[in-house]
């Protein structure tokens, strides 16, 4: 008997005592004194059963409390849909996952959340719902109302009521962290089978898997390599402080790259471009490491191949210079003997031996300038850096290009910087570069135009020289091949000589100084060429050998 029945029972016999002793009774008939006892039994029975049924219903009313909010709290969405897919009801999750509140969720088409590329998926699956007995399940791209998409996973069922009435209980996944897991997934598949040889090890350089293009480079099979290190690939050739420099690198900074020779399963040695990177966990602990390389064999021999070829050429330009200048010289030796006899030529015969000393030199300026840069690609020009005062040189160069601005009707104006700025360089390719960029400014400019030369000390210890000239300025695509061997950007039948040599070497003799050159030009406003020279301190610069 429960505590509360027990109560009932004691109050029930206290009441009892209470009625009349029998003796009281004797008077009274015996069937009105059975069911006085028979009325306080029914009461005390009553009174059971109410309290029962009380405690009943609280139970109830906490069960359904608990289960109401196991259904509103679930970490999935649970719909109930008619049969005509109209949403009847709907848990939090289900709100939260279609981003609207419960209220103005009710009657709603669940169609309407359905992204437009999966409605038709969506109505031929509810379809199939409503006309089978058993569970269904399926993956949809939902919209919520805020514009933003989720994919989603459908598990329903129909169901019918005692009214004959279809119902379908549906239960709402949000599986897009899966979806993209998936993705990903497939992404890293696809990127396992690159051309480039992969390899993954475990935290402690244990093979666990290799994809194909690694099999095809070495020559081992994946089940060779498995379960072993990655110290049955080492050549041999380098030393220990090697390895141990780059598992620094790796620990420091989580990725190491570089060129190494590595061992085929036939003992040949290849050269590889490899890149290791450290894969972390939880808590920044290394629990495996990638490598991934490119036989580079092919580019070591295309590069050999290439210097050799560039050196070819170097050897077969300085030859043919050398040959081409001792005939030349004397031609130009000939045409000055006879220049002297002009006054007493006839003017066509003059005329010819002007265009021959004309011819002449161009060749020696152009067989010069070959020289030069077979000399710089060779590696043979050795550079002799000292302190120039940048005043002194700019005056110079103004003093040898003033006949050729003057024969132009060019003005020539520079912005002297202070007498005591000096600049670390070799003078005489300093000088070569300066005049070169001033002799392009007074060829291509207009006629009676201006050539500017200013300076300016950068933020990088460096010296700015800057020409501008007035001439018809570049396109932007044509400023590109400014600086590309024999390209004149079409000028080469036109009346201005040039080899198209004289930039390159320029660019060439500025970058041993380890400084940099360039231009910037808009058409109709002239171009400006600069070129970077460093600011001599106490301490000497070291070149670009």
């Amino acid at each position: 008997m429960s505590k509360i029945s027990k109560e009932i029972q004691q109050s029930f016999e206290k009441s009892e005592s209470q009625l009349p002793c029998p003796s009281a009774m004797d008077g009274m008939p015996r069937s009105v004194e059975e069911l006085l006892r028979e009325i306080k039994l029914y009461q005390f029975q009553l009174e059971i059963q109410s309290e029962e049924i009380r405690q009943a219903r609280l139970e109830l009313e906490a069960s359904r409390d608990r289960y109401a909010d196991f259904y509103d709290f679930s970490p999935v969405g649970y719909i109930t849909l008619d049969g005509d897919a109209v949403i009847k009801e709907i848990n939090r999750t289900g709100t939260t996952l279609l981003g609207m509140q419960r209220d103005m969720l009710l009657h709603q088409r669940f169609a309407q959340f359905v992204a437009p590329e999966d409605r038709e998926c969506w109505h031929g699956y509810f379809q199939s719902v409503l006309k089978h007995d058993n569970q269904q399940a399926c993956e949809l791209l939902l919209r919520r109302t805020d514009g933003i998409c989720f994919f989603a996973q459908l598990h329903c069922l129909r169901l019918q009521n005692h009214a004959g009435d279809l119902a379908v209980r549906a239960v709402l996944t949000d599986i897009t962290e899966r979806k993209q897991a998936e993705i990903n997934l497939r992404i890293a598949s696809v990127a396992f089978e690159t051309q480039e040889s992969l390899m993954i090890t475990d935290s402690m350089g244990v093979i666990l898997r290799v994809n194909k293009a690694f099999t095809e480079t070495t020559g081992y099979t994946a089940r060779e390599v498995i379960g072993k290190t990655p110290l049955l690939l080492q050549s041999g050739c380098h030393d220990v402080e090697f390895y141990n420099e780059m598992w620094e690198s790796i620990r420091n900074t989580g990725t190491w790259h570089g060129e190494i020779w590595g061992r085929r399963k036939n003992g040949e040695l290849f050269p590889k471009w490899l890149a290791i990177s450290a894969v972390k966990g939880i808590g920044g602990i290394v629990t495996h490491y990638v490598g991934s390389y490119i036989d580079i064999t092919e580019l070591i021999n295309a590069k050999i191949a290439a210097e050799k070829s560039s050196r070819a050429k170097s050897e077969f330009l300085s030859s043919m210079s050398h040959e081409l200048r001792t005939p030349l010289n004397a031609i130009l030796g000939y045409a000055q003997l006879m220049e002297q006899e002009i006054p007493s030529l006839p003017p066509d015969q003059a005329r010819r031996i002007k265009e021959i000393t004309r011819g002449g030199w161009y060749l020696l300026d152009l067989i010069n300038e070959i020289l030069d840069l077979a000399s710089i690609e060779s590696g043979k020009v050795s550079l002799s850096p000292e302190y120039i005062p940048l005043h002194e040189l700019l005056l110079e160069c103004k003093t040898m290009m003033e006949p050729q601005a003057k024969q132009r009707g060019i003005q020539q104006n520079f912005c002297l910087p202070a007498r005591s700025l000096l600049v670390y360089a070799d003078r005489t390719r300093a000088k070569q570069v300066l005049i070169n960029l001033l002799s392009n400014a007074i060829k291509y400019n207009s006629e009676q135009g201006t050539v500017e030369v200013t300076c300016h000390v950068n933020s990088l210890n460096r010296v700015r020289v800057s020409i501008r000239d007035s001439g018809e300025g570049l396109p932007s695509e044509k400023l590109e091949q400014l600086f590309q061997s024999f390209n004149r950007l079409g000028r080469e039948a036109g009346a201005i000589e040039g080899t198209g040599i004289g930039l390159v070497v320029a660019k060439k003799l500025v970058e041993q100084m380890g400084c940099d050159i360039g231009v910037e030009s808009t058409p109709g406003s002239g171009s400006v060429f600069w070129f970077d020279l460093i600011v001599a301190d106490n301490q000497p610069h070291d070149f670009v050998e």
